[in-house]
């Protein structure tokens, strides 16, 4: 019987594993139970949430209202004809209704795979069927999510496309982690981030070690959760950091500043989870720092 020889915290929340959004639900103690340090640190860990995969970070950064960026899309959309960059334009904003809502998602990666198939435009037609597994994950349906994203990468690695690949890696990383298979998850955090250093792309790097320490972190809940192993966890969680740490030098190298904050909300949940308060609110305040210039209140007062 394995002995904690410190009590780790229980799966407290805020962690975010990739660039798209996670909706599993995480108990939280309630915020008069806390320290001051740690009432700051969950103001930039969003309570009740843990967040989800990779390369789309601005997820949390969504208010109730349509981003710009969707609305320009949706006004391209209307003046395209019915060709490949429409194609590629339904599946951009089926991408985007991802993170809001996900019957328009679904609605708008349908209709990129039907015109994809009258076009017989393969590479449009896995993107639509990438984001459709995007959907089925975020409903739970995850035996059609992993089939979709198979059949997605058979196509992209038959034609060479190691950008979409890169990414689609670590969307079924994290699909296996949610599946409890973290041998299977692992071994595909590894393969986006071996295609990162072979593209040698900083904002991938930066997403795949991201995705690194999300395994850890998973891993260390999995742990806690069945086997009460406690000591395991908090060794998972220690494991993760220096992926983090890689991760934002990652991002502040591609001059990604949303991404460098994001992660450093992930240290300040992580150190949080270690008890180092010290640490968890420097990580705190650097997050805090950028949302507030850019005016994110929604994210910072969830």
């Amino acid at each position: 019987m394995k002995t904690p020889c410190k009590k780790a915290k229980k799966e407290t929340s805020g962690y975010i594993r990739s660039m798209r959004m996670n909706q599993s639900q995480r108990k939280t103690l309630p915020g008069h139970l806390l320290s001051k340090k740690e009432q700051v640190v969950r103001a930039i860990c969003p309570k009740g949430r843990i967040l989800g995969c990779l390369l789309t970070l601005n997820v949390l950064l969504v208010s109730g209202q349509q981003r710009p960026a969707l609305d320009s899309l949706l006004t391209a959309l209307s003046s395209t004809p019915k060709d490949t960059v429409r194609v590629r334009l339904l599946a951009a904003i089926a991408q985007e209704y991802t993170y809001t809502d996900l019957s328009k998602a679904m609605e708008y990666a349908e209709q990129g795979l039907m015109l994809s198939e009258v076009l017989r435009y393969k590479e449009g037609r896995a993107m639509a069927i990438t984001i459709r597994g995007v959907v089925h994950f975020e409903r739970g349906a995850l035996e059609q999510a992993l089939s979709d994203y198979l059949e997605a990468m058979g196509h992209y690695q038959g034609t060479g496309n190691e950008l979409l690949l890169c990414e689609l890696y670590n969307d079924i990383a994290q699909l296996y982690s949610r599946m409890d298979n973290f041998e299977r998850a692992r071994t595909y955090y590894e393969l986006g981030y071996d295609l990162a250093q072979h593209l040698d792309d900083p904002r991938l790097l930066g997403s795949a070690s991201n995705g690194l320490a999300a395994y850890h972190m998973d891993r260390g809940m999995q742990l806690s959760r069945e086997e009460n192993d406690t000591v395991a966890q908090l060794d998972h969680y220690k494991r993760a950091i220096p992926y983090l740490q890689d991760a934002a030098s990652y991002f502040e190298k591609a001059n990604y500043a949303k991404g460098t904050a994001l992660i450093h909300g992930n240290l300040a949940f992580v150190e949080m989870a270690l008890d180092d308060h010290d640490n968890a609110l420097e990580y705190a305040f650097k997050a805090l720092e950028y949302f507030d210039q850019e005016g994110f209140k929604n994210y910072l007062s969830t």
